[in-house]
């Protein structure tokens, strides 16, 4: 898969704030099992992914809605983003251009004329609802726990945050990358797998 990234910046975008800035509690700090090395951030963990995934499926409301960006951003300022409301079993999904605030919490529609392929369902990207949020990660994930764990690739980053209120998936940051890029132009750069997902938004529906 082949995505520019900005990768010989991706350790400052990591630290300023790709993940939100909500507040953690103490079930987002680092497990036990996280791998950490020079290149290698890998904290995301499908146990822990399972056990909020349970607890947003005991609390979830039957009508939501929220937005997402996905993958990196278009020109460093406009993001491929996605409206999904939710309605019980049903859901709609409308993709359109925006930017998003430096809190990462909010993000505002600029014109719904897309000048890119958007994401077909069962697309990674094509995310329907929270719920399909949580199994895209782990899936995610799954298929690439031999390079991830097996450390084979030059740098990996996984980690996954969750709402503190409600224990969806906030923010999603998954980035492998075969070869080293360091001091390469952001166009020369390709990542060879990710799943890159920002959460906000998030309301719930009069029933």
């Amino acid at each position: 898969m082949k995505k520019q990234l900005l990768f010989t910046i991706m350790s400052a975008v990591i630290a300023a704030g790709f993940f939100s800035c909500k507040e953690a509690d103490s079930q987002n700090e680092n497990p036990p099992h996280a791998i950490e090395s020079e290149n290698y951030k890998v904290y995301f963990s499908r146990e822990k992914n399972d056990h909020y995934s349970e607890i947003w499926e005991d609390n979830k409301p039957k009508k939501y809605s929220f937005l997402y960006r996905y993958s990196f951003s278009i020109d460093d300022v406009h993001y491929k983003c996605a409206k999904v409301t939710v309605k019980g079993e049903t859901s709609t999904v409308e993709f359109f251009t925006g930017t998003i605030d430096d809190s990462l919490t909010h993000i505002t529609q600029l014109s719904d004329k897309l000048n890119y392929d958007t994401p077909k369902p069962g697309d990674k990207y094509y995310i329907t609802s929270l719920d399909d949020l949580f199994s895209k990660a782990d899936e995610f994930y799954s298929e690439n726990k031999d390079v991830i764990e097996g450390q084979n690739y030059f740098s990996v980053f996984c980690d996954a945050n969750y709402n503190m209120s409600y224990a969806f998936i906030d923010d999603a940051y998954f980035v492998l990358c075969k070869e080293d890029y360091s001091g390469y132009d952001a166009d020369m750069v390709i990542t060879d797998g990710e799943f890159v997902v920002n959460v906000t938004d998030f309301q719930i529906l009069d029933e």
